[in-house]
């Protein structure tokens, strides 16, 4: 799958205004951000926009925003029905479109967001579909990353699989740390240097490189002053953990935390 796959120069510049979106997010609590998501829509995803972008590029970026609204409701509450309902139905919309598209080689952002939709919905599935779509993953990455190896976004959502991929899945440290200092040394916007430099820090800093660790969250600092999950990433090392144990051991670490 060597043909590359661009996308037009309002469809780069649509995707830099959501990935600048969502950093701003994370300086406000989880419901704003939410309604947010739904307003943005409403702009970004607007009739007169959508005339001057292609079909596919249109579902990449209803898909970057069920992600963004998903991901918050989540935040707010693990157990709202809510999050279920927003993701699924996205997992079934791209199944279908690549299933339609089969024959063709598609944008790179499609491939690696269909993963990261993967990788929300499996919690959610009994576990023989976990297990076939879970394998999926980080084929759908590699796919993107075929097309484009310097994708900075890719890159970080593979060096958060990596890590969080038992080894006999695949898994590997060494990789996710690899893997998300290239998306950082890739990085051509403030918001991928913030994402690849959050998640960087906490695979430092579960290396006990925690002088790298408190170095890169400055770095995104100064991207995102008042981000809330810097500061929760800041409030979980100083009780030990990195954030990758708190999003699997969450409630576990929340109570770590109201004891701190």
């Amino acid at each position: 799958m060597s043909l590359l796959v661009g996308q037009t120069d309002k469809e780069l510049s649509a995707i830099n205004k959501l990935m600048a979106f969502r950093v701003s997010l994370t300086s406000v609590e989880p419901l704003e951000a939410v309604k947010k998501v739904d307003d943005f829509r409403k702009i970004i995803l607007s009739e007169s926009e959508k005339a001057s972008i292609s079909e596919e590029f249109q579902l990449v970026l209803d898909t970057l925003l069920v992600l963004e609204k998903y991901n918050y409701i989540y935040e707010n509450n693990p157990k709202d029905p809510a999050a279920k309902a927003e993701i699924m139905p996205q997992m079934e919309k791209l199944d279908a479109y690549l299933e339609a598209n089969k024959d063709k080689t598609l944008n790179k952002w499609l491939y690696c967001l269909t993963g990261d939709t993967y990788s929300c919905c499996l919690q959610f599935m009994p576990m023989g579909d976990a297990m076939k779509y879970g394998l999926k993953i980080k084929d759908l990455y590699l796919i993107a990353l075929e097309q484009d190896a310097t994708m900075s976004y890719c890159l970080t959502n593979a060096g958060q699989w990596y890590y969080q991929a038992p080894a006999i899945g695949g898994g590997s440290k060494t990789k996710a740390k690899t893997y998300l200092q290239q998306a950082l040394d890739n990085a051509k916007t403030q918001a991928e240097v913030y994402y690849a430099s959050i998640f960087l820090s906490q695979v430092k800093y579960s290396q006990n490189d925690k002088d790298g660790c408190a170095e890169l969250l400055d770095k995104a600092s100064k991207i995102a002053p008042n981000s809330k999950m810097i500061q929760k990433m800041r409030a979980v090392n100083e009780i030990g953990e990195d954030y990758f144990y708190y999003v699997v051991h969450r409630e576990e670490v929340e109570k770590k935390l109201s004891k701190s």
